[in-house]
């Protein structure tokens, strides 16, 4: 019997870890002087997690979208079509913050 309730404890335990754990995104547009940026590439490094580094790519209307963003400072640097670097913005990011609708203006 004291096997099965500490199965069901870290079970509930585990549960619990997993519902209460949000996910950390950013999400937004890439603009240059107005015009919605297509196919842009985002590199993002984070000061906080020295070895992450993730890339993602606007789609037709500028929009992108990242994942599982470690919390602190995050520098996202954008290029376009041509490799070009367009520019740079830096953000803090919260733990469990998500960040909707963030303008990438150059």
């Amino acid at each position: 019997m004291k096997i099965v309730n500490l199965i069901f404890c870290i079970l509930l335990s585990l549960f619990i870890k997993s519902v209460g754990a949000e996910e950390k995104s950013i999400s937004g547009y890439v603009t240059q002087e107005g015009n919605r940026i297509y196919d842009a590439k985002i590199i993002v490094n984070s000061s906080s997690s020295s070895s992450f580094e993730a890339i993602t790519y606007s789609d037709s209307n500028g929009h992108f979208s990242l994942y599982d963003v470690p919390a602190g400072q995050v520098s996202l640097l954008v290029f376009n079509q041509a490799e070009q670097f367009v520019g740079e913005k830096k953000i803090e990011l919260l733990e469990n913050q998500i960040i909707n609708n963030l303008r990438l203006q150059f």
